[in-house]
């Protein structure tokens, strides 16, 4: 589908859409304002250290999480402005890929259906519906979490 990352689609428009495309059975958010920082780590340790981390963001107590393949955790934060993807590099821990990222604009993370490898659906956690607009300290907060999840990525990487 293209120039979904600037489709703002209408109610009939979207009826329209699954009509289409009836295999299409997920729901991506795109995110901009939106930001998805996520914990994509099958490590448990390495992702208990990260979402520590991010636990310390303003707002972080009140944000949503999604989970679909357990430890991997994708955390929702509204932003006080739009801001590109920004990501780790990725490291191989325990032989398997990890990395920290926070989708911005002209990204998007799946919210709503059923992860590919666990064939389960995605499950939100902190018992809320909204997002809530993080605080102005939080617009640089992803950009630590990411630049602080790489050195707890390497570290991991070299116990391994």
């Amino acid at each position: 589908m293209g120039n979904w990352q600037r489709s703002r689609w209408s109610a009939a428009q979207m009826e329209g859409i699954a009509r289409n495309y009836p295999d299409a059975t997920n729901t991506g958010l795109l995110c901009g304002e939106l930001v998805g920082l996520d914990v994509d780590t099958p490590d448990a340790e390495t992702a208990d250290a990260i979402r520590a981390m991010v636990m310390e963001l303003p707002g972080s107590d009140r944000a949503p999480y999604r989970m679909g393949k357990a430890p991997k955790t994708l955390f929702a934060f509204r932003a006080t402005e739009p801001r590109e993807k920004r990501a780790t590099g990725a490291y191989l821990i325990n032989g398997a890929k990890c990395q920290v990222e926070a989708f911005g604009e002209r990204t998007q993370f799946v919210a709503f259906g059923t992860h590919p490898d666990t064939g389960r659906p995605y499950e939100w956690f902190n018992g809320r519906n909204t997002v809530g607009r993080a605080s102005g300290n939080h617009t640089r907060g992803d950009r630590r979490i990411v630049g602080s999840g790489g050195g707890v990525l390497r570290r991991a990487r070299d116990a391994d």
